[in-house]
């Protein structure tokens, strides 16, 4: 979502305020406080936005950060689905929770998230009914039901969906039939339905906000064009001819505002048959590439817009197991990848800003809205609820942190951490032992969790995101309990007011200024600084964080040669090296041609033999000879 876009939103939500509140099945108090809630942290944002004078980039920016990824299966009649959803911590993906509402007709089919009104809508294979659920705790919501306006082709293989977020509208296809279905996503009334203008059904939609001045909807058919179309008026805008036969979509818009389009093909729709394809092709230069997943399927496709990943739903056969995977936008190399058990055939992925409220929740009360200044304390708070049967009995927690944007501080009794070593991972190793008691089925408990907000090399701005996991859970009969994590993204603006703003308490990138534009200034490596201590010789360009200084080039005084003389010590209060003097003991007579302490002339005569002298600071041995 753009800048502009957020007064339409804060609207939109105003205008369905109370309306929402009398249909929603919780009470009306409730959906009030939660309702109002939202439209504070909203239009905090746009305050912020517009006081800081920030382009309409930056505010997408925040909107547009990819904090979960929700991934969808089976299809082919399982008598029962799953839905996961992912925290997102870099390119990696941390599982957050899974539930299993009942099956439809031929099994799961498209994703779609609303996350503005926080609102998820599935769909189903040979069915005309979608099921609606709360994005942030999976309650069922009720139902939209499909109509087709050409009695002779009802509705029956309902495809994918995509939400314009700004005007609250879903977008659903149907893969028989040549029609599009739009709908409220506030109230699940009927909005719109449009004839495809390509004569074809629809495997896919994408939904593109503000696309060289135009919201446009992209289509994918089973063929190998891809078509996009002005939502307004309904007419073609481009096309992009693909590698193979398309079925998932995405699109990615580069900074310069051209698309970039991804689909994916199921084994057996082209050569070699068993082996689908993630292809991409670039609207802007023509450029189309491809990448083998291997045996399986690529059904559904998202984009972090932010981050430039594409999450791809990856079906599963002869030996391969389904997993859901994450690409780079440009390349389309392989980051990382999370498994699923067979059985499993995961049909669709999206990627939303809204941050599932599942098992582990994270939260932020001191900067709800995910925007901080620098050097300001940042309280985040880790909510963890048991949905699991049995009481939990062992809990541990990973907090883990960008060491380079944030420093921890604390965390508030009686959940202190045990382990934190400033390694950007913070350890409970049992939250139950804290607690004194199980965790019961449906009770939470929440850890806060002070930091500090230190970025390194800030010049504008840095987003991140803090990661809360829990792993090797046990419940009271010690049976393992499935890991789960929660995220919350958020943008330190780096902009100081003196200079102690930006100091970020290291010795060897210098000393730290706040300039006239209050942005900050460090004066770099401070090595080599003279020291003022002579004996441990000059001071080089490596710097030490350890001990604050500066690497020496060690003691300066050197052995001279002479073996008469002693040897050389380095004297730190005239500046200067000594010589130790004669090595020979009282009535013994020093000789440098052999480096040896010869005894007096009566015989018989007694020679004292030096071994040849080496430079210090080795010491020198003794022996006598008659």
């Amino acid at each position: 979502m753009r800048a502009p876009d957020l007064m339409k939103a804060i609207a939109r939500r105003d205008d369905n305020f109370f309306e929402l509140g009398a249909r929603d099945p919780m009470t009306t108090s409730s959906v009030c406080f939660r309702r109002l809630s939202r439209i504070t942290v909203i239009l905090a944002l746009a305050l912020v936005f517009t006081a800081a004078g920030l382009h309409d980039a930056s505010a997408q920016s925040v909107f547009n950060q990819t904090r979960t990824v929700f991934a969808i299966g089976n299809i082919g009649g399982a008598t029962t689905y799953p839905i996961r959803a992912y925290a997102v911590n870099g390119d990696q993906l941390a599982l957050s929770a899974t539930w299993r509402p009942l099956d439809r007709d031929g099994g799961a089919v498209g994703i779609g998230v609303d996350p503005i009104h926080e609102r998820m809508f599935i769909s189903y294979e040979f069915s005309g009914t979608l099921d609606v659920f709360d994005a942030t705790d999976a309650t069922p919501l009720g139902q939209i039901t499909l109509v087709s306006p050409d009695p002779l082709n009802p509705v029956d293989d309902i495809a994918g969906m995509d939400v314009h977020e700004t005007r609250g509208h879903l977008f659903v296809v149907d893969r028989g039939i040549n029609y599009m279905y739009v709908f409220d996503t506030d109230t699940f009334s009927h909005v719109d339905t449009w004839a495809i203008p390509s004569g074809a059904g629809a495997y896919d939609v994408e939904i593109i906000e503000d696309l060289d001045g135009q919201d446009v909807v992209f289509l994918t058919d089973a063929t190998q064009v891809v078509r996009w179309y002005d939502i307004d008026t309904h007419a073609e805008v481009g096309n992009q001819t693909m590698l193979y036969v398309s079925q998932g979509l995405a699109v990615y818009i580069k900074d310069n505002g051209y698309p970039v389009l991804y689909t994916g093909s199921v084994s057996g729709s082209h050569p070699p048959p068993d082996s689908p394809y993630l292809t991409m092709a670039d609207v802007e230069t023509g450029n189309r590439d491809s990448v083998n997943i291997g045996a399986g399927s690529v059904r559904g496709i998202a984009v972090n817009q932010v981050d430039g990943y594409v999450y791809a739903s990856i079906g599963g056969s002869f030996g391969n197991l389904p997993s859901v995977r994450v690409f780079e936008w440009d390349t389309l190399t392989q980051l990382s990848r999370v498994d699923l058990n067979f059985g499993w055939s995961p049909t669709d992925v999206d990627a939303t800003w809204l941050a599932f409220g599942s098992a582990v929740k994270k939260d932020s009360s001191s900067h709800p809205d995910g925007t901080i200044n620098m050097t300001e304390e940042v309280v985040f708070e880790i909510t963890i609820e048991n949905r699991n049967s049995r009481p939990i009995h062992v809990l541990p927690l990973k907090d883990i942190y960008d060491t380079t944007q944030l420093t921890y501080l604390f965390a508030e009794a009686p959940y202190t951490s045990d382990d934190n070593t400033d390694d950007g991972e913070i350890d409970w190793t049992d939250l139950i032992a804290q607690r004194g008691s199980d965790l019961a089925y449906g009770e939470t408990l929440t850890v806060v969790v002070h930091f500090q907000a230190q970025p390194e090399a800030c010049t504008n701005q840095v987003q991140g995101q803090n990661l809360a996991e829990i792993t090797n859970v046990e419940d009271d009969l010690g049976d393992p309990v499935e890991d789960a994590a929660g995220t919350f993204g958020y943008t330190i603006t780096c902009q100081c007011v003196v200079d102690a703003d930006c100091d970020d308490g290291m010795y060897c990138n210098g000393t730290e200024i706040c300039n006239d534009e209050n942005q900050c200034e460090s004066s770099g490596n401070p090595c080599p600084i003279d020291d003022g201590i002579f004996c441990n010789g000059g001071e080089t360009s490596e710097c030490i964080e350890a001990t604050d200084e500066c690497a020496h080039e060690g003691d300066p005084c050197t052995d001279d040669g002479q073996f008469c003389n002693g040897d050389s010590v380095c004297n730190e209060e005239t500046t200067a090296c000594d010589d130790t003097g004669n090595p020979c003991d009282e009535g013994e007579e020093c000789n440098e041609n052999i480096d040896v302490c010869e005894a007096a002339d009566d015989p018989p005569r007694t020679t004292t033999i030096r071994p040849t002298k080496f430079p210090s600071p080795m010491k020198r041995t003794r022996g006598k000879v008659k």
